[in-house]
């Protein structure tokens, strides 16, 4: 990662990281607040005093913005995947490496690492998205309560979605940066692009059929996010296993 002036030590990537939370917070909350204020204006000029609703729409316009970079990432994390197990891939420093003590699976783990970090300074600013999206949810939550249980609730739901909301993105960057380093490990050549293609719409297409799991009482939508943490988790735990077995078979 030295070639990287962002990530080409660890103490610049935790710069790095702070950087894009706190750009990707900023602009986040700049939006919000001036598309709240939008919202409220129009509701003054109609007479209408629903402070519930500009809220809502701040944060459904959050989290459609959230959606479109985390697709965005997903396919930058599969791609890089995939760039980076291409490069290392039969390149004879890796054959010298193989003769030390050092194993194929720290090789692996070191690779799906570097291909992550590739990635990372666009995660860092999409986590940033999702703080806000924590922050105006529980504005949100605050304005629909109208008793001591129901604030109890609310808040302990809130709890729970921030969690997976934060964790989500963690796993997804893995299991995508697994998943191109798996595409290219088996279907390399010309065909490698079209291959990472077909890969993540699969992917995604599972994922979409946990959606409507978020309409069954009483998860209300966290059961989705639940189910794609896990999906995310086993994507990663088996391309990695044929990562590895392709260069266990190819490096023998």
């Amino acid at each position: 990662m030295r070639g990287l002036s962002w990530a080409s030590s660890p103490g610049q990537i935790g710069r790095t990281t702070r950087l894009g939370l706190a750009a990707g917070c900023a602009v986040s909350l700049l939006a919000a607040a001036l598309l709240y204020l939008s919202n409220v204006a129009s509701s003054f000029l109609i007479g209408s005093e629903d402070a519930l609703a500009p809220l809502i729409v701040v944060w459904l316009f959050i989290f459609l913005v959230n959606v479109l970079l985390t697709l965005f990432m997903d396919v930058r994390a599969a791609l890089f995947g995939y760039e980076n197990y291409h490069m290392r891939s039969g390149d004879p420093a890796v054959e010298l490496i193989l003769l030390t003590h050092v194993e194929r699976s720290d090789l692996v783990r070191a690779w799906h690492a570097a291909a992550q970090v590739r990635t990372w300074r666009l995660f860092s600013w999409i986590m940033g998205v999702r703080v806000t999206l924590c922050i105006v949810g529980f504005g949100v939550a605050l304005s629909a309560l109208d008793s001591a249980l129901l604030f109890v609730l609310v808040v302990s739901y809130w709890a729970c979605g921030v969690i997976l909301l934060l964790v989500e993105p963690i796993i997804r960057l893995r299991a995508f940066t697994a998943l191109g380093m798996a595409v290219q490990a088996h279907a390399g050549g010309t065909m490698g692009i079209f291959a990472v293609g077909g890969a993540l719409l699969a992917v995604w297409l599972v994922a979409l059929a946990a959606l409507p799991l978020g309409f069954i009482p009483p998860v209300l939508g966290l059961l989705p996010f639940a189910v794609h943490v896990g999906w995310w988790a086993l994507v990663r735990q088996f391309a990695l296993r044929r990562v590895a077995r392709h260069m266990a078979a190819h490096t023998a």
